[in-house]
């Protein structure tokens, strides 16, 4: 069984840049239409129990008085999605049970290990949060 995953970054106000993003796997076992149904109704909401990564130190981004590290733009972001979000994958999938089931079909109980994984290339669905002057995380949707 493959994950799928809901991924907000989180866009400041105002600089414009994500310095961190919000993630949550899914376990489903679907064809696309159904799986993009799932996470485009979780998306204006499961990011409250999602978990959040930093963007890695290896981004970087020149100031006037200095190199900031950890910090993209959204452009960036989404050009580099499988490196920034390695982290928070390998993560994810330890959060997953390592033991499913036992197969007692034979007559001797056998233990299912099935462990979800993500693909090299998973399927998920990105929803930009714009992160306010005073805190609050207001969802992108159908942009």
């Amino acid at each position: 069984m493959e994950l799928v995953a809901n991924v907000w970054p989180v866009v400041d106000i105002t600089t414009g840049f994500v310095q961190r993003y919000f993630i949550r796997a899914y376990a489903i076992d679907a064809e696309d239409k159904i799986i993009s149904a799932v996470l485009n109704g979780l998306a204006s909401s499961d990011f409250r129990i999602s978990k959040v990564f930093k963007i890695p130190p290896q981004f970087e981004m020149m100031s006037e008085h200095s190199t900031i590290s950890g910090i993209v733009s959204i452009d960036m972001f989404q050009q580099e999605i499988p490196i920034i979000l390695e982290e928070g994958y390998k993560s994810l999938e330890k959060d997953y049970l390592r033991i499913q089931g036992v197969d007692i079909s034979s007559g001797t109980p056998q233990v299912v290990n099935v462990v979800p994984r993500f693909p090299e290339n998973p399927y998920i669905l990105i929803t930009v949060l714009i992160e306010t002057i005073d805190g609050q995380l207001i969802p992108q949707l159908g942009q």
